[in-house]
């Protein structure tokens, strides 16, 4: 596995070229309600040859406790001087009590081709919690509290974004 990660609190990751940008927003601190998730590459995917090729890659998310965990990122291959990128997505739940859940997906791209050779994967994991009846004011802390005017509730939410990177072998 690769082990090679970040862990960002209420985030992006943007990739621009062969540029990975980690954009970071520091939100208010939540008073009760608490998100701490991270992630691991498997180091080898699988190839799906053919016209509209795709590369499976898996990993692992960590918790600290239950919570669907968004999982998101690319593949890259460099042939000469074009880089070839595919791009991924797929949604896990992780459960306090295992404190990890295996993520597998698949990568494709509608533009170049993508095949066996040295490649690059980059994975991100988003994850976010709720609190309802939080003691917490949407003019204040506005990147972590949001009022229901349906339900008369107010939501206090904490996010976690946690990245890895690194090459990988396909197969």
């Amino acid at each position: 596995m690769i082990h090679r990660s970040t862990h960002l609190r209420c985030g992006a990751a943007l990739l621009l070229g062969s540029l990975l940008v980690l954009v970071m927003v520091a939100p208010a601190a939540a008073d009760h309600v608490s998100v701490d998730i991270g992630i691991s590459l498997d180091n080898t995917g699988t190839l799906t040859p053919g016209k509209n090729a795709s590369i499976t890659v898996s990993g692992t998310v960590t918790c600290e406790q239950d919570g669907w965990v968004i999982v998101s990122g690319l593949v890259s291959q460099r042939k000469g001087p074009a880089t070839t990128a595919g791009y991924y997505r797929t949604d896990v739940y992780c459960t306090e009590a295992d404190g990890s859940a295996a993520w597998k997906a698949t990568a494709t791209t509608s533009e170049g081709h993508l095949g066996k050779g040295p490649t690059t994967l980059v994975a991100t994991a988003y994850s976010y919690a709720q609190e309802a009846g939080a003691k917490c004011d949407p003019d204040v802390n506005w990147e972590t509290c949001y009022y229901d005017s349906g339900s008369n509730t107010y939501y206090h939410y904490a996010y976690d974004v946690a990245s890895s990177q690194g090459p990988i072998r396909i197969t």
